[in-house]
């Protein structure tokens, strides 16, 4: 999908505890990282805590079904985020 794609830049969310350290599902977004990385592409981790809980909100307010999942929501939170410049994790870039 990078690929096809020609992403010059990947923003991964990386799911950080309250007060910015990093949890044990970091690892899966570090690998992902690691991966993408050995194609030439710019790869930012970007802390993504509360992304869950505002998508949830977002799809409240938005009348969507309870039981859909969130995830499109949370994507948008976490670019929404990176493009604002909040910063990525402790500001680093992989």
């Amino acid at each position: 999908m990078v690929a096809d794609h020609r992403a010059e830049l990947v923003v991964i969310g990386l799911p950080t505890s309250a007060n910015g350290d990093e949890t044990a599902a970091c690892a899966r977004s570090h690998a992902l990282a690691r991966e993408l990385g050995t194609l030439g592409i710019a790869i930012v981790l970007q802390a993504e805590h509360l992304s869950s809980h505002e998508a949830r909100q977002r799809a409240r307010s938005s009348g969507r079904r309870p039981d859909l999942p969130v995830d499109d929501l949370a994507a948008q939170v976490i670019a929404e985020d990176y493009l604002a410049g909040r910063p990525a994790r402790k500001g680093e870039q992989c």
